[in-house]
């Protein structure tokens, strides 16, 4: 025997939802979670730049400031090619910093150290032969004597010697006998024969030290003797430093390169790939259908001009979202309001040709009076259709307009003539206020002449009984304006911006006669060809005004 369970504690097993279904919610709260996530650090993250700004570029202040100056930051901020460009030179530089570091770090060195004589013996040569030259030159243009080589020897000694000794200059007979010597010469004698051999030997090794004797005969002679100049100097070391490279890094310094260029790359891009994800976040909510989601305007580059038009797009869609919603009211009304005034006359000639059918009069006179009604109610009924006919053509935004120069004033004269009689049978009286000049417009006759129209008849019809029914017309500024006056019952303020919409009546129970569009058609009319249109009550008179613009020159 099966336990009794009551409906409560039946349970239905859920619905399991579809893949798509659960990729899709799961992102949308992922992206739900990095917009509070964002939202809840916005405000102290800026605070952190802004100290960090102050603290990383105060010292180069002046020059950020140069550069601003210049519009170089400008022009950066407002291109993302721009500054990914520059934030790819920044990691280019850095990884080669960073690398060039790793490998000198890594890399192992010897150092060797060379002693050398080759420039103390170039020195030697090269100031013993200018000084050689010297005396030859002076020689050739005068008779020197030994002051004048005295002098010579003087002016030698005075110079700077970097890579040999201070030399010793000798004037000397053949003999060996000085005659002039330098400060730093010793010897009272020289052996010319040892001289002139190590002289004539002129090899030096550029590794070993060895004094270096040149000599130079003179032309000039002391008692018949021949001189000869000495110079006598020994070179100095130098020390060569040579580098050997033992060990290098190997590849570590060019992945430790790598490495830093995509880490500091990423770090420099991170704040656009940020926000390149709250756009696609933005977008994610906004094709889910949340249209007040918007996405953050921030930037001067390409990716805050997306973001507008996003942001465009998103106010565009809800703006169209919403009037589709309110076309799709208003049809509904439409409907509801036109099935209600077109059943009420139909029904009454229903109900009355059903009485002809069926015999149910008493006599012709009875016959005649129900198909009066029945034929009244027709009229009724058609006038109502050729209204929401009137009202559906003129609301629809691609309708043409056959429009050409006409005088108000002849239109307005014209629509008087016509109405008179009808006016008068009405127990009213008709007037005008007409200018005397011509108020040319451009517009289409035909549904102009309709509006004029439905307003008087809405006069005739509201207006107290007996008085008068004024159309007044003038020009206000670039317009010209048609007034319809008639005396009646004040309209609240509420009811006069109502009284353009369609179906709408005063009477709220709606047993009035007409169709309620009247006014809806001449709003239509009046809006799809410029012009303006409103209603003003106040002291039982009521004022129907109608605006379009006066060609130039009228």
């Amino acid at each position: 025997m099966k336990p009794n369970t009551s409906a409560e504690e039946v349970k239905t097993p859920p619905l399991k939802e579809d893949r798509k279904t659960a990729r899709k919610r799961k992102q949308l709260e992922e992206a739900q979670r990095r917009a509070d996530r964002k939202d809840a650090k916005l405000k102290a993250k800026q605070e952190k730049k802004l100290r960090r700004r102050k603290k990383l570029f105060g010292f180069f202040r002046g020059i950020f400031e140069y550069i601003d100056r210049l519009g170089i930051k400008e022009r950066i901020q407002s291109s993302l090619m721009a500054q990914i460009l520059m934030n790819f030179a920044i990691a280019v530089v850095c990884a080669f910093l960073v690398s060039s570091v790793t490998a000198q770090m890594l890399t192992e060195t010897r150092e060797n150290v060379t002693i050398t004589y080759k420039h103390g013996y170039e020195s030697i040569f090269s100031r013993a032969r200018a000084f050689f030259y010297e005396i030859e030159e002076a020689s050739e243009d005068r008779l020197i004597s030994l002051d004048d080589v005295s002098e010579m020897i003087n002016e030698e000694m005075k110079e700077y010697w970097t890579y040999m000794s201070i030399p010793e200059i000798y004037i000397a007979d053949i003999e060996g006998n000085v005659l002039l010597k330098s400060n730093e010469a010793t010897a009272e004698k020289l052996d010319m024969v040892k001289l002139v051999e190590l002289a004539a030997v002129g090899l030096f090794d550029d590794d070993e030290q060895t004094q270096v004797v040149l000599l130079k005969p003179l032309d000039l002679e002391v008692n018949d003797h021949e001189l000869m100049a000495v110079y006598m100097s020994t070179p100095k070391e130098r020390r060569q430093y040579e580098t050997f490279q033992i060990r290098s890094g190997g590849p570590l310094p060019y992945l430790n390169g790598l490495g830093a260029f995509l880490l500091i790359f990423m770090l420099l891009t991170r704040r656009k790939i940020k926000y390149i994800t709250e756009i696609s976040d933005g977008l994610l909510f906004i094709a889910n259908g949340d249209l007040d989601y918007a996405v953050d305007e921030s930037g001067t580059d390409e990716l805050r001009l997306l973001s507008e038009n996003i942001n465009h797009m998103r106010r565009s869609l809800k703006r169209k979202i919403h009037e589709q919603q309110k076309a799709e009211e208003t049809k509904n009304e439409l409907i509801t309001n036109v099935s209600h005034d077109l059943r009420t006359p139909l029904t009454s000639i229903m109900g009355y040709l059903g009485l002809v059918r069926d015999g149910q009069y008493k006599d012709e006179g009875e016959l005649r009076e129900y198909l009066d009604i029945a034929f009244n109610k027709s009229e009724q009924l058609r006038r109502l259709i050729e209204d929401l006919f009137e009202y559906t053509k003129y609301s629809h935004s691609n309708i043409r307009v056959q429009a050409q120069d006409i005088s108000m004033n002849q239109l307005v004269l014209q629509l008087l003539e016509e109405y008179v009689p009808v006016v008068e049978n009405e127990g009213l009286s008709l007037s005008n206020d007409l200018p005397s000049y011509e108020l040319m417009v451009h517009l289409d006759a035909g549904p102009t002449v309709r509006v004029l129209e439905n307003l008087l008849m809405n006069a005739i019809k509201y207006a107290h009984k007996p008085s008068d029914i004024k159309i007044s017309l003038r020009q206000v500024d670039d317009q010209a304006v048609i007034t319809v006056d008639n005396q009646g019952d004040n309209i609240p303020e509420g009811d006069l911006e109502n009284l353009f919409e369609r179906f709408y009546k005063l009477d709220k129970s709606r047993q009035e006669s007409g169709s309620g569009l009247g006014l809806a058609i001449a709003k239509s009319i009046v809006e799809h060809q410029g012009g303006e249109i409103w209603a003003e009550s106040e002291n039982n008179r009521i004022r129907f005004h109608v605006a379009f613009t006066i060609l130039n020159g009228s």
